[in-house]
């Protein structure tokens, strides 16, 4: 469960998150039946039959972009929803600490970080607590006052980064599940147009 949290944590989902064109796909559980409808798009969505090693009747192809973009779009969905926008904007903590620093070294703005500090530490499971950093930014969060501004930042970025665990966990899912069906019509039309090619050649003979 700890290798699943840390490798979900929101800044490893955050390239896959921001990328333009799967922020594109949050469209496709709305909209992605139009596509199945759409005459020209079963063609399109298809190669040339002397290419292809097997004829299924249904267009297994477009189902699986289909499929593919839906799943990517869920994962987007949950993304966009449910990541942090600390995490969203800033790729490190270091980015946000470089950023922010100066506003948050007033008085009162340093008085609300010190606050949510604390709360969003709370959240953490005990065995969030114990790894990485987190050991660290709980005890230190108990007694915050002697701390700098740029540690504080530091820790908060880090806490929020590790907030959420289950839609982190969706998020990540449905993106890997999304690239792999995607991946599927690739990898087999470049073993039928390999197979088609060595068949033209003359060299499937020798298997």
């Amino acid at each position: 469960m700890r290798r699943i949290d840390h490798h979900s944590k929101w800044s490893h989902l955050r390239k896959i998150g921001n990328s333009l064109v799967v922020r594109a796909t949050v469209i496709m559980p709305v909209v992605g039946y139009l596509i199945l409808l759409n005459q020209q798009m079963l063609e399109v969505g298809d190669i040339a039959g002397r290419f292809q090693l097997f004829k299924p009747d249904t267009p297994w192809r477009l189902l699986a972009i289909y499929y593919g973009t839906l799943s990517l779009g869920l994962g987007s969905m949950i993304y966009l929803a449910r990541c942090p926008d600390r995490i969203r904007k800033y790729e490190t903590a270091v980015d946000y600490s470089n950023s922010e620093t100066r506003f948050f070294s007033e008085h009162a703005h340093r008085d609300y970080l010190e606050r949510d500090l604390i709360f969003q530490a709370d959240k953490l499971t005990p065995e969030q607590q114990k790894y990485e950093y987190i050991w660290q930014i709980y005890s230190v969060s108990k007694a915050i006052a002697g701390s700098s501004v740029v540690v504080m930042m530091t820790q908060h970025w880090n806490v929020y980064d590790l907030l959420y665990p289950w839609s982190r966990f969706f998020a990540r899912f449905f993106f890997w599940l999304g690239f792999i069906i995607l991946a599927v019509p690739s990898i087999i039309t470049v073993g039928e147009v390999t197979w088609y090619t060595l068949r033209i050649m003359g060299i499937d003979r020798w298997f």
